[in-house]
């Protein structure tokens, strides 16, 4: 259960900085 709990957690930060990253992407588009 703690193993799970874990991979659980890191899969948060994951999908944030991939979400950050989304956004950059977007936004370098917008201003180009």
């Amino acid at each position: 259960m703690g193993k799970h709990r874990e991979n659980h957690k890191s899969k948060i930060p994951q999908n944030i900085v991939n979400v950050i990253e989304m956004e950059a992407m977007l936004a370098r588009s917008c201003k180009t």
